[in-house]
């Protein structure tokens, strides 16, 4: 799978170091899952939203960038705060972009988007 968030913005988005290295390969591994992740809850490939630039609309590059975040911040299965959810990230982000009809990737594989643009 393509890679659309290059590591440097990742380590902005979590406010490290570019010249450190210790976590790249965790970083990389946790932009693959935000990747599988967004694709699934959208129910759309995301190659298929590509601009002519091959980049993906921003805000589903934001909502893999918040994700990333979310399981660098918290690398155990168990958390012992009182975490809530915000209200205007990632399922929201991804709500403006799911496909809520399956015909439509059956039917008309022209359609580059789920959501009125």
């Amino acid at each position: 799978m393509k890679n659309y968030i290059d590591l440097d913005t990742i380590k902005k988005h979590l406010n490290l170091d570019s010249f450190w290295h210790g976590d790249d390969f965790i970083l990389s591994q946790y932009s693959q899952i935000a990747q599988d992740i967004v694709e699934k809850n959208i129910d759309y490939p995301l190659e298929e939203l590509e601009d002519e630039d091959g980049d993906i609309p921003s805000g589903l590059a934001g909502a893999i960038l918040l994700y990333i975040g979310t399981l660098y911040d918290n690398r155990e299965s168990v958390n012992h705060s009182n975490n809530t959810e915000l209200p205007l990230g990632f399922r929201y982000i991804l709500d403006s972009y799911r496909n809520y009809n399956p015909q439509n990737l059956k039917n008309n594989n022209s359609n580059k988007c789920c959501c009125n643009e």
